[in-house]
């Protein structure tokens, strides 16, 4: 039976909740409505009494002594406060997603800057293990051209020997 009951109150509530947001009363209506509410609200007709001794209530009167208790002020004032709160929980909703957004981000950026450093690290070994191979290339180039040179020079040495001693004789 409590169950029921405060279904019903639920019930109610939510109707006059429902009611107040789209219709709108004016200050006039507002003031007739609620003395029609407060003299029908405190009459209460009695339906008669149930078992375990709580009274019944007519659903007419039970509607309207609810809608007495509650003041159309305070509905205003819930419903915009309401609104502050959706608005406020809207932002906190919107901070929360850009840090983890920003978290996110971040944490992809460390990631990518240690796989730079993990990169540059291998680089700089392989570049001096190269460094070196090239310089060692470079004097064997420098050694071999000097050979070269030499042979080249002592072949020419040679030819203009060959011709001096054999004149007649043409090499190629």
């Amino acid at each position: 039976m409590i169950a029921e009951k405060f279904s019903q109150f639920l019930f109610v509530f939510i109707c006059v909740s429902i009611s107040s947001l789209i219709t709108r009363p004016t200050e006039g209506s507002m003031t007739e409505e609620r003395s029609i509410y407060s003299s029908a609200g405190s009459s209460g007709t009695r339906k008669g009494s149930l078992e375990n001794g709580e009274e019944e209530f007519e659903p007419e009167t039970f509607l309207e002594r609810l809608i007495s208790a509650v003041e159309l002020e305070d509905v205003e004032n819930i419903n915009q406060t309401q609104k502050n709160m959706y608005v406020f929980v809207c932002l906190v909703d919107f901070f929360f997603k850009l840090t983890l957004f920003i978290h996110i981000r971040l944490n992809k950026f460390e990631k990518t800057n240690e796989m730079l450093v993990n990169c540059n690290a291998l680089g700089q070994i392989h570049f001096e293990k190269l460094s070196k191979d090239y310089r060692k290339h470079t004097a064997k180039l420098v050694e071999m051209h000097k050979d070269l040179d030499w042979i080249f020079h002592r072949i020419r040495f040679l030819k203009q020997k060959l011709k001096q001693k054999y004149p007649d004789v043409s090499c190629g």
